[in-house]
């Protein structure tokens, strides 16, 4: 096991309040199209804002939905609900009515934050969710004459509620509390190395954890925080062109994007522009071709941090930059601040080189699932921690690793993707590894083939390759890694991999 190293950590809201009155002219947030918001402005805005929502809404204390696209209005927001002593949830206009529906019931907000674009979504009027247009707040706000320093009230306990795709089909609610996001945003800062003269890109849809990060970690760093725009996603050289243009220092991005950014620069042997200096990636496991393609073209330039952490450890938990680690399946030591173990199947820690599910611990942890007891209890526990003598409280990830003895974390596959034919235990995440170590195979993925009883019998890959493989070849160059049980007996060849909103493989459509 890995023990939490302490972190010093402020709520977010005093980080951002200081930050405007010593560097009150420093921006702030900046639009593609260059409009400019200082942090002495940013603050007067989530201050008027969040007087309003104190006036507006219909309970103290409650939850405000955000239906609202990329904006600064957004980023305003999200700071606004906070001093107003509320927590936010997004919505995203584009997804199913459904699933919309279900969050907006569950959460039961009161009160919506719409724009023009959003304002007439039948979601929130059906609900009856009152509704307050933020440009329209905005345009109308005193700001000159609001006082930038007024005395902030005590923040509620819950910073904000994120929904991840639950077993049943209906959506769980995560809950993250204030000193959860202040200690996962002081073990980022610290772990990134963002500083005041960062420019970082906003690349995530706002209703993704990974906004959380990109939002309060530029903006309790003194960086700046540069919204993108759609047009810059049209093509490469246009993604590039506008890095180079807006001065971009710090990059996070979706593993799968930077898996074709990596193809094309390494295609065309184009190099970043050179203001970049961090690229953050995650969300799924990454290529280990693009690893080392990426590693050949640009040595150690550019650090190349791979994250790994689920929503109910607040956005990231650890983290390994893969411009100097020779195994891509690392995902790295734990952030300043969190703790890990490698917890066997009967409950006692494992030792180096074991393989076990992994336990978050530390700074960080969710308070669990929105009206979901029983989950919350499975999923958040306590351990006898005989190194500290004391009970240590722990996320059950779900996730099979091993941990190194440099306390590396190695990751292995899922608990869920675990089965068993013809009585041999298999690992679909090792299957996958291996499938990836193919040169030809840039995608892979692999499903249960099942009897008309139900039972799995056999294996398919699906795959994404440079050239057309026959079964019988790949079987044989997988068996030099894997046992007979373990080989497909399928295959599938794809142009691409059906992909989720969300990026990342959609299993249900193989």
């Amino acid at each position: 096991s890995e023990t939490p190293a302490p972190v010093e950590q402020s709520d977010v809201l005093s980080c951002l309040l200081e930050l405007s009155r010593k560097s009150p002219k420093s921006i702030a947030v900046q639009t593609i199209d260059g409009h400019a918001i200082s942090y002495e402005r940013l603050v007067q805005q989530v201050l008027w804002l969040a007087k309003r929502l104190r006036v507006k809404a219909s309970v103290d204390d409650g939850t405000v939905l955000l239906a609202l696209p990329r904006s600064q209005y957004t980023v305003i927001a999200m700071w606004a609900v906070f001093a107003a002593q509320h927590r936010f949830v997004f919505i995203d206009s584009d997804a199913p009515s459904a699933r919309n529906r279900s969050i907006i019931a569950d959460a039961k907000p009161c009160l919506a934050l719409v724009d023009d674009s959003s304002e007439g979504l039948a979601e929130i009027r059906d609900a009856g969710v009152t509704q307050l247009n933020i440009a329209s707040e905005l345009a109308n706000a005193q700001l000159e004459a609001f006082a930038a320093t007024p005395s902030i009230l005590p923040l509620l306990e819950q910073a904000y509620l994120i929904y991840t795709s639950g077993s049943t089909g209906k959506p769980k609610g995560v809950q993250i509390s204030h000193d959860a996001l202040a200690g996962f945003v002081s073990g980022a800062r610290l772990a990134y190395q963002v500083g005041a003269q960062d420019r970082v890109l906003q690349f995530a849809p706002f209703h993704f954890d990974t906004c959380i990060e990109e939002v309060f970690v530029t903006l309790t760093a003194g960086a700046t925080l540069i919204l993108r725009n759609d047009a810059m996603l049209e093509s490469f050289e246009d993604f590039l062109a506008e890095l180079e243009n807006q001065r971009i220092t710090i990059l996070d991005l979706p593993t799968a994007y930077w898996h074709e950014l990596c193809r094309h620069l390494c295609a065309t042997r184009r190099m970043l522009p050179a203001s970049i200096h961090t690229i953050i990636i995650g969300g799924e496991a990454v290529n280990r071709q693009r690893v080392e393609a990426w590693r050949e073209q640009f040595k150690q330039s550019v650090r190349l941090l791979n994250t790994y952490g689920p929503t109910e450890a607040t956005v990231v938990a650890t983290a390994i930059d893969l411009s100097k680690a020779t195994n891509p399946n690392l995902i790295g030591l734990p952030l300043p601040g969190r703790g890990a173990v490698v917890m066997r199947e009967k409950g006692q820690i494992a030792k180096f080189g074991e393989r076990g599910e992994l336990w978050l611990t530390g700074v960080g942890l969710s308070s669990g699932y929105l009206g979901l007891a029983e989950q919350t209890a499975a999923a958040f526990v306590s351990f006898w921690d005989p190194q500290a003598m004391r009970s240590i409280a722990a996320y059950r990830t779900g996730d099979i690793v091993r941990m190194h003895k440099s306390g590396q974390l190695e990751y292995l596959g899922r608990v869920d993707a675990q089965l068993k034919i013809s009585g041999y235990r298999i690992e679909i995440g090792e299957i996958e590894a291996v499938l990836l170590s193919v040169p030809a195979i840039l995608e892979a993925a692999v499903t249960v083939v099942k009897n008309a009883q139900g039972s799995a019998t056999a294996l398919a890959a699906h795959i994404v390759s440079t050239t057309a493989l026959a079964l019988n070849d790949l079987r044989t160059v997988l068996s030099e890694q894997l046992p007979a049980p373990m080989l497909p007996a399928q295959l599938y060849q794809y142009e691409a991999l059906p992909k989720t909103p969300a990026n990342k493989i959609d299993r249900k459509r193989l």
